[in-house]
């Protein structure tokens, strides 16, 4: 007999004893999204660097904005590429926004890449001047203290990072560009189990041979007289105004300057130069 209370459920619905469809399961390359903005492991760090140099010479001294789409055909990219590091970029103090995909490099950025410009070989040098802002990222401020008490051990700094960034194992990649990040702008050193303080005088290129020449004086070169001064030819009768100068700046005197007085320095100089131009 029948038994009037039972009634047939479709087999697709049928998991044990619950009748309930089941949960989709998650994608496995689905991850979550971490709380902070770290550097992309999806390109080499020189790359890195590359990008983040266009973005600075593309923007220039009168601040333009610029897109990922147009550092992207400079660098000959494809524009999703040279966006990754953007928001990267923008919390490490070197870019900022200036509207919807637009950014435009910061005083700090300008006079970084302006350095490398004039001085190609002591790029890694002129680097030290991206830490002026990137001492301020969330990265640093949890670093600093165990860094500058003599270091830590370098998994250690990842799980610190990790925890402060929401982000888990599948970023570990990432979390040590975090680091690399920082020994490029010279504060740190990264061994290969430690992150260590990066000494005081030190510079990627000699990092102990400079300390013994290291020039304190935050001042321009002295202007000395040479027998070139001597040799040039007796100022017109007419003049109004009449000086030899010779100017001597070198990278350390520039590394002693701030953005402001490094951009009033080349300012002058470049006014000087249109003064004085002959026919």
């Amino acid at each position: 007999m029948a038994q009037p209370h039972l009634h047939a459920v479709p087999l697709g619905l049928v998991t044990g004893s619950s009748s309930e469809p089941p949960t989709p399961p998650t994608p496995r390359n689905q991850r979550a999204r971490a709380s902070k903005s770290l550097p992309t492991d999806r390109m080499k760090f020189d790359a890195q660097i590359e990008i983040l140099q266009r973005f600075g010479r593309l923007s220039g001294a009168q601040k333009r904005a610029v897109t990922s789409e147009d550092v992207a055909r400079a660098q000959g990219v494809k524009a999703n590429t040279a966006a990754l590091n953007n928001g990267f970029f923008v919390e490490a103090g070197w870019l900022e926004r200036a509207g919807r995909g637009q950014y435009v490099a910061t005083d700090t950025l300008w006079c970084y890449v302006q350095r490398i410009q004039f001085d190609p070989s002591k790029a890694k040098t002129a680097a030290t001047l991206l830490a002026e802002t990137i001492r301020k990222s969330w990265y640093w401020q949890v670093l600093e203290g165990q860094v500058q008490a003599g270091g830590l051990p370098r998994t250690e700094a990842l799980v610190l990072l990790s925890s402060e960034a929401g982000a888990g194992q599948e970023y570990k990649l990432q979390l040590e560009n975090v680091l690399h990040w920082l020994q490029f702008v010279g504060l740190v050193r990264l061994e290969e189990t430690s992150v260590l303080p990066m000494n005081d005088c030190s510079t990627h290129e000699t990092q102990s041979t400079e300390c013994a020449q290291t020039n304190t004086s935050s001042e321009v070169s002295e202007v000395r007289p040479t027998q070139q001064m001597h040799d040039q030819p007796a100022h017109r009768q007419d003049a109004v105004l009449a000086f030899d100068v010779n100017l001597v700046v070198t990278l350390d005197d520039l590394a002693a300057l701030s953005p402001d007085q490094i951009r009033a320095l080349f300012d002058a100089v470049g006014v000087v130069a249109s003064l004085t131009k002959r026919d």
